[in-house]
């Protein structure tokens, strides 16, 4: 039996004031290990420790930047000149994540951005996200109504025909989950649009050639639609076809 694929994916941390002591906690949904299951991979998590990059990376076959709990408060995501006052485990691991993918992409590794890492990795591609979608657009209010549970169809997203997100799923719309006060509006320099929603949000960005780089808005582990299996399939499948470890 030929082993499976071995992914990282980064944690969110949470400060627990009623910890006994008071102490960060990395936190990760199961959902995401019962999908990555389905979809043939392993999945490890990646406590943030930057100094061990290169060690995760010398055993792992992909990369998975996941979402979090915690809305970052500066335009570009956070900028490290100016963090007093912010979270220091939120810090900690904004520098973590951007360092991993940084690191992922020197060595052709597939990557894999979900909901806040999507955002992250449009940062690190060199772009933008918007910190409050409703301040920017009252009508965007609804991506991020909390009534809509991650395992429900928030909206649709169109997908760009031509793209690898378009090849995977092979349909030109999906019913996708949204639960996201923060987005992005316009790709990296680099990266391609490979879905919007309706009213203009990106919901998705890949690069267009090379290994398999892809971000979503929206939580492919709950399985909304098949187009999600798939993608979550297409990632494994990429990571399983590197040559030995990345």
């Amino acid at each position: 039996m030929m082993p499976k694929p071995l992914i990282g994916i980064t944690l969110d941390i949470e400060f627990q004031e009623d910890g006994n002591p008071p102490r960060d906690f990395y936190m990760l949904d199961a959902q995401n290990g019962k999908a990555m299951a389905e979809a043939g991979a392993a999945l490890v998590m990646l406590p943030h420790d930057i100094d061990s990059i290169a060690t995760y990376l010398d055993r792992l076959d992909g990369v998975m930047i996941a979402g979090g709990g915690w809305q970052f408060p500066l335009p570009q995501l956070i900028d490290f000149a100016a963090t007093d006052g912010l979270p220091a485990g939120k810090v900690q691991r904004t520098r973590f994540e951007l360092a991993l993918i940084s690191a992922a992409e020197a060595r052709n590794a597939p990557l894999l951005g979900v909901c806040g890492g999507f955002q992250t990795m449009n940062v690190a591609a060199g772009g933008a996200m918007v910190p409050s979608l409703e301040v920017t657009k009252p009508e965007w209010l609804h991506h991020g109504e909390r009534k809509c549970g991650f395992d429900k169809h928030a909206h649709d997203v169109v997908i760009t025909q031509g793209t690898r997100l378009a090849a995977i799923v092979g349909e030109p719309r999906l019913p996708v989950n949204s639960r996201h006060s923060q987005g992005v509006t316009q790709a990296a320099p680099g990266l391609a649009v490979s879905a919007t929603s309706d009213d203009g949000v990106v919901e998705a960005i890949e690069r267009p050639s090379g290994a398999f780089w892809m971000a979503l808005q929206w939580h492919p582990e709950f399985h909304i639609s098949d187009g999600d299996r798939l993608i979550l399939k297409a990632f494994v499948t990429a990571c399983a076809e590197g040559t030995g470890r990345v």
